[in-house]
Parts: structure tokens; C-alpha cells; sequence
């Protein structure tokens, strides 16, 4: 190829009258030009290039109705893509929002039983330095204080409470095994009741004797217990005992009622009547009042002439702490 190119510009030369001094000149200006031409021409540096210009050139003609449906089916599988996307993305962003939930519900409820723990240690705490505390019991009302056993006050010991220590002692020489509470009750009631005056009255003379022990007892029992102790039995509604009061300032009880308060603990009580009040005390002083109207006359008497005694001692009393005053 090279000759060939050399031929056509050194005849060139020639043709154009060029001296032999500038012919080299001219020659190499030539190949210059030449050796650039061939190098820099498109077709030759880059044959691809001339590809993709008729490649490009057949892009612009009318597109036949087989390359638009391939166009048209590719755009649309590109849409199902881009929606099948975007509804993975949205199920995902849902699951993470769903776990995040889930997580802050969790750690929430985690709290919330901490807290829950941490309180009912600090009640349990509280409760074990209440219970150290002697006195901290008083702090809530007095109506729902605890009363231990060794604080109730005493209680009298009446006739029926007599006969039925008997009764029992009674039941244990004739049975073995263990008694049964109720069987105990219901039998000392109905002996009770099927017992003549005559049999009740060393019962009652035991009740009497005990009266004046139970009287320094309880009058013992107020003085050791604390007035807050006394002051929720009372709210409570427990039976306080009775202490007399000072001898110049009390009238002394009549017949009747000096009967009543001996008696008033010894009856006994239907279960379905203890629960009320009202009716306890409704059904105690029936019983009390037909006990007193079927008490022999000679027992009666005994009352009347305890109480004139009584009385006579508190009149004799009253007049020398006046003529003290007086004085």
C-alpha cells in the first residue's frame, strides 16, 4: 500500500513542476499529511463507530407492528416489575413497622412489670417494718385493727358456763375419740333447758361467787390494756365488761337488772341469730326476762334484799361525802 501512495505523490510532484531541492520537502509535507489522513479517518482508526452510524440510522426508520409490540410488552412487564416492588417494599416496611411495635409493647410491658415487682416489694418491705413496729398497727382506723387474743378482756363465767364445763367433762368420761363443738352445744342447750331450778342453782351460786373475780379482773384488764385497744373493741362492736363505777357516784343495780347482767353472757344463742345484733340482743333479753318470771320466788328475793343492802350501804356513803363537803 505504501508504494502505491508514494507513487501517486511523487507524480504529483512532478505534475506541478516542483524543483528536485523541494521535491523532498514537498514529499515528506505530503506523507505528513498522508500518514495523518490514515491514521486519524474514522473508518479506518474506529470501524466500529461506522457500525453504531448504521445502526443508528436504522433506528429512525418506521418501527414495524412486531418491534412495538416487543416495546410495548417489555414496558409493561417493567411496570408489573416496578409494582411487584413496590408492594414487596410496602409488606416489608410493614413487617418492621409491625416489629417495631411489637418490640416497644414488649419492652413496655417489660417496664410495667418492673414497676409492678418493685412495688409490691416495697409493700412487703413496709408491711415486715409495720409488723416490727409495735406501734405502727395504730395507724390505720381502729375499726379494722387487729386485736390479738391476749388483749381481749376477760369474760364472766355464769351459771350456764358452769353447767357446761360439766357437761363436757361429762361427755369425755362416756365417749372416745374426739367431741365435736356442735355436739357439745346442742346437747348442754337442751339439758340446760330440761333441768329443774333446784338442779341450776349451785350453778347460779358459782356464778355469783365468780361475779366479784371477774370484776377485779376486768377492772385489772382496763388498766394494763391500751385505750386504743378498748377504743376499736367498743367500734367493733365486742362486749366490753362492765366495771362498776365509784361507789359514791353509781346507784346501785336493781333486782332485775343486777340479773340480767349476771345472766346476759350465759344464754345460749341460735347460730342463725349470732350473726345480727339486734336479733342477739332481741333474743337474749326474751330469755333473760321468761328466766327471770319462772326464777323461783326464794331466788328472786335473794336479788331484792342484795340490792336494799346495796342501796342502804350507798345512801350511808353519799351522806358522809356531803357532810365531808360540808365541812
Amino acid at each position: 500500500m505504501l508504494p502505491r501512495l508514494a507513487t501517486r505523490v511523487f507524480s504529483r510532484v512532478y505534475a506541478s513542476g516542483l524543483s528536485l531541492y523541494a521535491l523532498p520537502v514537498a514529499g515528506a509535507a505530503r506523507q505528513h499529511v498522508a500518514a495523518r489522513t490514515f491514521l486519524t479517518t474514522a473508518v479506518v482508526a474506529h470501524p466500529a463507530a461506522t457500525k453504531a452510524k448504521a445502526d443508528d440510522a436504522s433506528d429512525g426508520k418506521p418501527k414495524t407492528a412486531k418491534t412495538a409490540g416487543r416495546t410495548k410488552t417489555k414496558a409493561t412487564k417493567g411496570k408489573a416489575l416496578t409494582e411487584k416492588q413496590a408492594a414487596a417494599l410496602a409488606a416489608k416496611k410493614e413487617r418492621e413497622a409491625a416489629r417495631k411495635k411489637a418490640a416497644a409493647e414488649k419492652a413496655k410491658a417489660r417496664e410495667q412489670a418492673q414497676k409492678e415487682k418493685a412495688k409490691a416489694k416495697a409493700k412487703l418491705e413496709k408491711e415486715k417494718a409495720r409488723a416490727n413496729d409495735p406501734k405502727s398497727r395504730f395507724d390505720g382506723p381502729l375499726r379494722t385493727l387487729k386485736v390479738r387474743k391476749d388483749e381481749l378482756p376477760p369474760k364472766p363465767s355464769g351459771a350456764f358456763a358452769f353447767f357446761v364445763a360439766d357437761h363436757v367433762r361429762g361427755l369425755q368420761a362416756r365417749t372416745e375419740g374426739p367431741i365435736k363443738f356442735a355436739d357439745i352445744s346442742k346437747g348442754a342447750s337442751a339439758a340446760w333447758r330440761d333441768m329443774t331450778d333446784e338442779q341450776k342453782k349451785p350453778y347460779f351460786d358459782k356464778a355469783r361467787q365468780s361475779l366479784e373475780e371477774y370484776t377485779k379482773a376486768a377492772e385489772e384488764w382496763y388498766k394494763k390494756s391500751d385505750p386504743r385497744i378498748v377504743k376499736a373493741l367498743s367500734l367493733q362492736g365486742h362486749p366490753l365488761p362492765k366495771v362498776p363505777q365509784a361507789q359514791d357516784t353509781k346507784r346501785p343495780k336493781q333486782p332485775y337488772v343486777a340479773f340480767v347482767t349476771e345472766n346476759y353472757h350465759q344464754v345460749p344463742v341460735p347460730p342463725e341469730v349470732m350473726a345480727n345484733h339486734r336479733e342477739r340482743l332481741a333474743y337474749v333479753s326474751r330469755e333473760l326476762s321468761a328466766r327471770w318470771k319462772a326464777l323461783p320466788e326464794e331466788e328472786k328475793t335473794k336479788y331484792v334484799q342484795r340490792y336494799e343492802k346495796e342501796l342502804s350501804e350507798w345512801e350511808e356513803r353519799q351522806k358522809a361525802r356531803k357532810a365531808e363537803a360540808e365541812a
